[in-house]
């Protein structure tokens, strides 16, 4: 072969080969770009029984007749749940968003002694809301009347009482949402996602959503996760968790104060200050309220609390009953926030939705037919179609402080005096001449009989 026949071979052969990567290059990235949004949902996964049961006026507790009824319902709950609220959320709002739930296809044997699942028990009645009277052919909302406890596996079984890995369980994600109640997950590495380990894809590092229980901030998965994925890490707990970490923090008193004691214990208790090691910790006050704290590393932005005006927490109970999965409801508002606008979630938006959903759920109660004979369920989709409202409960205040490396609140902070855009004297006046109602917007209100007052 001459000279210009060998390099007319190489000519073709690099042309071939360079083609070659350049394509697979060109698929590569293409496909990369093409790659759904991901949310992947994790976590404890329990078998909640459900008994309903109708109250009647029995002369003995212990009477038997053949007039009274009950049943026996079950649901996955906990992860779980959560994954169907999230699932319900993106088919409506998201279709395009691909959801990858925990593992709960395995074969198991439906009854009261499966050994494979943390089993939950609660009596539920169906109960008459009333309003000014009775009225007839009203349908039965059923809540929960009492929380019986949990039947933990035996020890045999402990391999298999969290939400086993999912069988498409992704290398990388967008979002990964933890249900961790504290029932085996945590400590579990083998049933962890992919997309959290130390070898994930780390140009998409996800969200990472952890809805706690007490302890608070404890485990080989909290561990990990503040020492991977600092700047990603939201903490979602209520306070009812966080009061039960050995802590001091008042209820029922002022919003006010009860913002200082959680600002206080967050920076010097060490029973709950790991919290402080995530970018974000929402505290949730149920269907009255949220407490967002930026973690310490997190110098740009201060707490914020959102809080209805006319209720402290606890005070909002309208209804007979208790309801399961509020905190799951919240944890889908602020989902479907990230999804929106993953740069940056809107997350004050994410709790109005969620504390609109979970007023819907707390009135409603779950789906089941209004006799004594209920099939019950949990109202998933009414709950999404109310997290879709634009209502907003809530007031919003910014707190008065540095982030948790900086300043302490002081005493003497009001939310009035924060959020007043006019003289102090101005304001008081027109609370006197035109009421509490129009003159102040914003701003905790107490009633006492005829009594009103306002600030702190």
């Amino acid at each position: 072969m001459n000279r210009s026949g060998y390099l007319l071979k190489l000519s073709q052969f690099l042309s071939t080969s360079w083609g070659t990567l350049h394509k697979t290059y060109f698929l590569n990235v293409m496909s990369e770009q093409k790659s759904p949004f991901t949310v992947v949902v994790t976590g404890d996964v329990t078998m909640d029984w459900n008994i309903a049961h109708r109250s009647r006026a029995l002369r003995e507790p212990t009477e038997w007749t053949g007039q009274a009824r009950s049943n026996m319902n079950w649901q996955f709950g906990s992860a779980a749940l959560l994954a169907d609220l999230i699932m319900a959320m993106k088919n409506e709002r998201h279709p395009s968003v691909s959801v990858i739930p925990p593992d709960k296809s395995a074969e198991i044997s439906v009854n009261l002694n499966t050994p494979s699942y943390v089993r939950s028990y609660a009596i539920w009645d169906g109960y008459i809301d009333k309003t000014t009277e009775e009225t007839e052919g009203i349908s039965l909302r059923w809540r929960v009347q009492r929380f019986l406890g949990l039947d933990l596996p035996s020890d045999g079984a402990v391999e298999h009482l969290v939400g086993n890995r999912a069988s498409n369980d992704p290398a990388s994600a967008d979002i990964v949402v933890i249900d961790d109640s504290n029932l085996g997950f945590r400590n579990k590495r083998e049933h962890w996602p992919q997309a959290i380990n130390c070898n994930a894809n780390l140009q998409r590092v996800p969200w990472i959503i952890v809805k706690m229980s007490t302890p608070v901030a404890e485990g080989a998965l909290w561990k990990h996760l503040v020492e991977s994925f600092p700047d990603q890490l939201i903490a979602v707990l209520t306070i009812d968790d966080l009061r039960q970490s050995r802590i001091r923090v008042s209820a029922r008193i002022s919003w006010e104060k009860t913002v200082e004691e959680i600002h206080r214990e967050l920076i010097h208790n060490p029973a709950v200050n790991g919290l402080t090691n995530a970018a974000y910790t929402i505290i949730s006050f149920g269907p009255t309220g949220a407490l967002i704290i930026p973690g310490r590393h997190n110098a740009t932005e201060k707490p914020t609390l959102l809080f209805d005006p006319r209720y402290m927490e606890e005070e909002w109970v309208p209804v007979e009953g208790m309801m399961i999965g509020k905190t799951s409801v919240l944890v889908t508002g602020i989902v479907d926030q990230i999804i929106v606008k993953p740069e940056k979630p809107n997350f004050i938006k994410g709790i109005q939705s969620g504390v609109t959903a979970m007023r819907h759920l707390q009135k409603e109660g779950y789906d089941g037919e209004s006799d004594s004979v209920a099939r019950l369920s949990f109202p998933t989709k009414s709950v999404i179609s109310n997290l879709n409202s634009n209502k907003e409960w809530l007031a919003t205040i910014t707190l008065p402080t540095c982030h948790l490396k900086g300043l302490s609140l002081q005493p003497s902070w009001t939310i009035l005096r924060v959020s007043a855009l006019e003289d102090l004297e101005q304001l008081y006046k027109n609370i006197v001449l035109i009421g509490v109602e129009k003159a102040v917007k914003g701003v905790p209100i107490g009633k006492f009989g005829k009594l009103e007052t306002v600030d702190r």
